[in-house]
């Protein structure tokens, strides 16, 4: 049984092979060593790892392994199919699919500003500008249909006041995985008139759930996701491990590179 995954696109971009503890996989005494060997053989020098809140007992045993948490995200699930069709003209437009294209610039203005609330960012181990780089390159592999499926902007096209972004996670069901709205434009109720709007497209097109990823520190996106009718689902610690090149034996033997 494999229980580490390698990320070729995030390996890539970090330049240092990067992975993740396999969804769905608790760390426990029985499986933390054969998690570390293969942490090791695999040569992984940044992983990831997602735990439900409501584990805490191994909470000691995934420090030793070298890993440090670094936010705490919640899922929300909204089912489509009971929405009656948003009211008033239809503002977003899906630049995906025939929609005016923007200027990348702006767009990436606010992709910076997204970023300094990630989990990179909180990250002491990453350059501060990582995070930023990270934000900037998904946003260029949205514009171009590479990283999302639906690309939502509301605004001119030269000066675009926000976008929302999906991916397709299964045949009637798409992720929220990015919105921003520019700071200027804040306070008006616009990211929940994008949601409210997007979601409506999507449900005309056949889709009938929408699931969202956030900070559980983050209240004012926990609010306009209640606000727009998600409901929670779950809550999740993530943790970040860095770890040197080295030969090692045994899940204690793993160090992150930086102990402070």
């Amino acid at each position: 049984m494999s229980y580490v995954s390698v990320l070729k696109w995030d390996s890539g971009f970090f330049g240092r092979v990067t992975a993740r503890i396999r969804k769905g996989v608790v760390v426990t005494p029985a499986n933390s060593r054969r998690i570390g060997d293969e942490i090791r053989r695999k040569r992984v020098a940044f992983l990831y790892y997602f735990q439900s809140v409501g584990h805490l007992d191994n909470l000691g045993l995934v420090l030793k392994m070298g890993l440090r948490p670094v936010d705490v995200t919640a899922v929300l699930r909204k089912e489509l199919a009971a929405d009656a069709p948003g009211a008033g003209p239809l503002e977003v437009r899906d630049i995906l699919r025939g929609g005016p294209s923007v200027r990348l610039g702006a767009l990436k203005d606010l992709a910076r500003e997204l970023s300094r609330e990630s989990r990179f960012h909180a990250d002491r181990e990453l350059e501060r500008s990582a995070a930023v780089r990270l934000y900037e390159s998904w946003l260029d592999r949205a514009v171009s249909g590479t990283y999302a499926d639906f690309f939502f902007v509301i605004g001119p096209s030269e000066a675009p006041k926000g976008f929302v972004v999906y991916r397709t996670t299964g045949a009637r069901e798409v992720e929220l995985s990015l919105l921003v709205v520019m700071k200027h434009a804040r306070g008006r109720g616009l990211g929940r008139k994008m949601i409210e709007q997007s979601l409506g497209e999507l449900r005309r097109r056949g889709f009938r759930r929408c699931l969202v990823r956030t900070q559980l520190r983050n209240t004012a996106a926990l609010n306009a996701y209640e606000f727009c009718g998600f409901k929670f689902q779950e809550a999740s610690f993530v943790f970040h491990g860095h770890y040197a090149s080295r030969a090692a034996s045994g899940p204690r033997a793993l160090r992150s590179s930086r102990q402070t």
